[in-house]
């Protein structure tokens, strides 16, 4: 069995749930959620588990099962019985922990972000269905807005500063400036035509008109308020500016236009070892995007 433990917001448990079940796939093995991190309470932004929202086919297991897996009680039964099978060893995501890179293989905890298309790109074409979004949570807003960008040259735009600028992210991550966006009109003038932007944000106070002036952009965020229907609105739009957020990140993967166009920022940490990796290409990388 392989568990999977689940924290933080969207897109984190995206890249969360792709890691699982690649490693589930790989290990012909049943996937199971482990989400008792969303009863924790922590020094960051409130999140929800909103993997339901998608065709995930994973159930979610009680936090005590996962403990007594996890005891040296099952490590001594597997000792008795002589063959891995209750004892489930906790395996963390190396990039962040510095530990060597680990073989996965069932009975398995994995605990960590996994933030990067290596960690289940040999996989994704066994499990793309489970990412497709239910959809009885669509509203009129939504439709309105589907058929608009549907129907134009929509490009998405999101612009995340909210707990970039109030907790403990501010000291990781830091907000994009004006000129990051700025340069991404820029090189989407000449292979756009008659664009129209759909702005995303985490910021109520955000004018958008102000921001982005002589621009053509709606603000989406301030017309839904749910970050669910932003999500689905943002992955079919025709292309996508990210922010440096797992959020767009996978919203743009998620973009089943063939002839999509993906910015991604260079600057996607403030914390410099974070950043080297992702200069690397160690974390984050997306095929075939452009780093502006």
């Amino acid at each position: 069995m392989v568990i999977l433990r689940v924290s933080g917001g969207l897109g984190n448990q995206l890249f969360q749930y792709a890691k699982g079940r690649a490693v589930a796939l790989q290990n012909n093995a049943p996937l199971v959620l482990d989400v008792s991190w969303f009863k924790q309470k922590h020094p960051y932004t409130p999140r929800k588990f909103q993997l339901h929202n998608f065709n995930v086919e994973a159930f979610i297991t009680p936090n005590i099962l996962v403990k007594i897996l996890e005891n040296n009680l099952a490590r001594e039964i597997d000792r008795l019985i002589g063959k891995p099978f209750f004892y489930h060893p906790t395996v963390n995501d190396p990039i962040w922990t510095h530990q060597k890179a680990s073989i996965f293989k069932s009975p398995i905890i994995l605990d960590g972000f996994w933030s990067d298309f290596s960690h289940f790109g040999n996989y994704w074409g066994y499990m793309f269905h489970e990412f497709e979004m239910a959809s009885n949570f669509r509203n009129v807003e939504y439709s309105k807005l589907f058929q608009l960008i549907n129907t134009t040259n929509s490009i998405s735009v999101h612009i995340r500063r909210g707990d970039y600028l109030e907790d403990k992210e501010s000291d990781f991550f830091g907000v994009q400036p004006n000129s990051y966006y700025e340069k991404s009109f820029e090189f989407l003038k000449d292979k756009v035509v008659d664009a129209k932007f759909f702005v995303f944000t985490d910021d109520e106070r955000l004018d958008v008109k102000k921001m982005f002036q002589g621009i053509d952009a709606i603000n989406v965020s301030r017309i839904l308020k749910n970050d669910v229907l932003e999500f689905s609105l943002m992955s079919i739009c025709k292309s996508n500016i990210m922010a440096n957020s797992t959020f767009s990140w996978w919203a743009a993967f998620l973009n089943q236009n063939a002839e999509k166009i993906v910015l991604q920022p260079k600057v996607w940490y403030k914390n410099q070892l974070a950043q080297e990796s992702y200069e690397k290409g160690m974390v984050l990388s997306f095929p075939g995007s452009f780093k502006i």
